[in-house]
């Protein structure tokens, strides 16, 4: 699930806990303040409180991890965007500004190389030797039993603790052009990431990614420091000397919430809401695929991102701006669920045809040369697309052409040209109908746009001859994609 907390709960209530940390911090929240758990919107202040405690003691840590699966995008954008309830969903924080930078496929991996230094413990006002009371308006609603009042103004949480931090992130999103070759570095890299930060696993890194064919973009992100970084442009050779930047500037900020339910602070408050569990989890699942949908929307060709830039970021706006809403509006809430389900769906199929058109390019070599002497049947590229079920849109058609002839005096020649209508070729056939090696030889043609690959070419030119004094019949098929199913710079 998207967020921490599991909303529990039966016959339509839900049962809010009573004590939530590990909530990103929002720049709007301050002690005391209350958050309302279904519309995420901070509340009023109806508590008194003591003097906050800082937490003692700093540690750091680096961690470094690989992204090569969805499920493995799914687990980053959890421990980040953390959010519980209906609160934080889609807010940029410290904690998930740099999840716009992560691209995932089968020909995009991400590596992720954090250093973080954070405090032992929350700075609270919630400890041993004080209380946190109720203010004298907010008590009079509690003891008047008006509890829905309470909630509309205080919320059904208050803000208790916060926890500093600084981040540096080395974000590298790697690209192949073939699945294997992303395979291969996959496997080079390992389940265990080398250190980038050192020198002997940079060197290993490195090596990983030229081994592989693959290109690297690098991306920093960091959180909590003073000063202006060095300018210039840093890249995978000069990671380190950014971090040693990083760590001699740091000044950690607030990352981090703790909240109380106000339960904790008056017993006579109740944790129950007449909401079902399940719509929490509807709206989790609504804020997982909006950022689903922006990394979708990343990974995919330039010429495809420009079509689709409009229609993704209005979407991920609207489920922001939304968000207050999500839990209570039934209609809203289904609507935008079907429509990021259908737009991420729209936008994975995508992918799927640039990995397979991707796969036919890698078969090219494989084609006859040019006027190279070829006899009986042959085959060359696929119609296999893994991910038909889910894409009925790219339809695959063929067509034939036939020509046959008795003996006759010397050779005979024929030229098969096949242009099928907008179309882009990804598996041709040269079929000998005669199996007993009498039907002659063939050969390809110099063939559309001075290419000499008929895959991936919008027409497919071969010649047959015949043997001496001899008869044949041949004939060639082409199955091919509409030229509009896939991006241009890929044919």
């Amino acid at each position: 699930m998207f967020k921490t907390l599991k909303a529990e709960g039966n016959n339509g209530v839900t049962t809010l806990a009573t004590d939530i940390a590990g909530q990103p911090w929002l720049p709007e929240y301050a002690f005391g303040k209350g958050v309302n758990a279904v519309t995420g919107n901070l509340a009023g202040t109806a508590v008194v409180i003591p003097a906050v405690k800082p937490a003692t003691g700093q540690s750091s840590i680096t961690t470094y991890s690989s992204i090569t699966s969805s499920s493995d995008v799914e687990k980053q954008i959890s421990a980040s965007a953390d959010g519980s309830y209906n609160m934080d969903g889609m807010t940029v924080s410290a904690s998930t500004s740099y999840l716009t930078e992560i691209k995932q496929s089968e020909l995009y991996m991400t590596v992720i190389a954090t250093f973080e230094s954070s405090s032992n413990g929350y700075d609270t006002v919630s400890y041993p030797g004080t209380s946190i009371t109720l203010t004298e308006q907010a008590r009079a609603l509690v003891d008047k039993g008006d509890f829905a009042t309470f909630r509309n103004i205080y919320g059904d949480y208050l803000i208790s603790g916060s926890k500093k931090c600084a981040y540096f992130r080395a974000i590298f999103t790697l690209h192949t052009t073939s699945e294997s070759d992303l395979q291969k570095l996959e496997a080079s890299i390992g389940a265990d990431v080398p250190e980038i930060f050192t020198a002997k696993g940079n060197t290993a890194f490195q090596e990983a990614i030229k081994q592989s064919n693959a290109s690297v973009n690098m991306t920093l992100n960091m959180q909590g420091y003073s000063g202006n970084p060095p300018s210039g442009k840093w890249d995978i050779s000069t990671v380190s000397e950014a971090l040693t930047w990083f760590t001699a500037h740091m000044a950690p900020i607030e990352v981090l919430t703790e909240m109380i339910h106000y339960s904790i602070v008056d017993s006579r408050i109740p944790t129950t809401l007449n909401i079902d569990p399940s719509i929490f989890s509807a709206v989790s699942d609504i804020y997982l695929n909006a950022y689903m949908l922006d990394i979708s929307w990343a990974s995919l060709p330039d010429e495809w991102q420009y079509i689709y830039e409009v229609q993704v970021t209005s979407l991920v706006k609207q489920v922001r701006f939304s968000a207050q809403e999500l839990v209570t509006n039934d209609s809203l809430r289904a609507t935008l669920y079907s429509e990021v389900t259908q737009l991420l769906s729209t936008l994975q199929n995508l992918y799927q045809r640039v990995v397979f058109i991707k796969r036919i390019k890698s078969l090219q070599p494989g084609e006859p040369a040019i006027g190279q002497s070829e006899s009986g049947t042959q085959l060359y590229g696929s119609t296999n697309y893994p991910n038909k079920a889910n894409d009925p849109a790219f339809k695959i058609q063929y067509v034939s052409q036939n020509f046959k002839e008795t003996g006759h005096v010397g050779h005979k020649y024929h030229t098969f040209y096949i242009a099928p209508d907008n179309g882009i070729i990804i598996q041709w056939e040269l079929h000998a109908v005669w199996t007993d090696g009498t039907d002659g030889t063939w050969y390809l043609e110099q063939q559309n746009n001075n290419m000499s690959h008929i895959l991936l070419n919008n027409a497919a030119k071969i010649t047959a001859v015949s043997e001496l004094s001899r008869g044949f019949d041949n004939t060639l098929t082409v199955w091919y994609v509409d030229a509009s199913l896939i991006p241009a710079s890929l044919f």
